[in-house]
């Protein structure tokens, strides 16, 4: 796998366990509606969904965030984020959650910060960490924003429907996460795997 393709997908796995961590620390906000937003915010975000045809195209974008736009542009499209957080010590890219929209996004490093990958995702009810080996679709909440692929994946869709839609994968399970990567298009789904049902999935830049 090429460097700057893993660099991407470690950046996926690092902003998602950092979110994670953010529940585990009581953050409330993680698991919430997104209604702390103003009403600036909030308009746009309705404006942005509105006109969006909320695909997810692998490689490019989900909704009306492609890869490669400017931090700036997203804040014009979606307005501030709900949680804004830099996932380690000694990195400078930043990810933006939109609770309300279970979108995401995380930018590069830099003066001028790029989106670099795309997620939507389900959150937990309880909004800590779950054990994806355990856990059910029913420990999620519903999903506010449904964005899906032009062959109908979304979250809640199953592992087995993500195989037949696209063409051969990678596959990796540890501890946190089993995930499925088809690294050619450009698009991950990280899978709970007492009914495999998909939780997560990311947009990078393919190979």
């Amino acid at each position: 796998m090429p460097k700057t393709n893993m660099k991407t997908l470690n950046l996926i796995k690092f902003s998602l366990i950092a979110a994670v961590t953010l529940m585990l620390a009581g953050c409330d906000s993680i698991s919430g509606s997104g209604g702390g937003a103003s009403a600036a915010d909030q308009q746009k975000r309705q404006q942005a969904m509105a006109s969006s045809d909320h695909l997810i195209v692998p490689g490019e974008r989900i909704g009306p965030i492609r890869l490669g736009m400017g931090m700036d542009e997203v804040a014009a499209t979606l307005g501030q984020p709900d949680v804004a957080y830099k996932p380690f010590t000694g990195h400078d890219f930043v990810t933006w959650n939109y609770l309300s929209l279970n979108l995401i996004v995380n930018f590069s490093e830099g003066a001028a910060p790029t989106v670099t990958s795309i997620k939507t995702t389900a959150w937990s009810r309880s909004g800590q960490a779950l054990p994806l080996a355990s856990s059910t679709w029913a420990d999620f909440n519903p999903i506010n924003a449904v964005f899906q692929t032009a062959n109908g994946v979304e979250l809640g869709s199953t592992s087995f429907e993500a195989a037949r839609a696209y063409s051969s994968y990678s596959y990796q399970q540890d501890s946190y996460s089993t995930e499925m990567n088809f690294n050619k298009l450009g698009i991950q789904f990280v899978i709970e795997q007492a009914d495999h049902k998909i939780t997560c999935i990311s947009i990078f830049q393919n190979n």
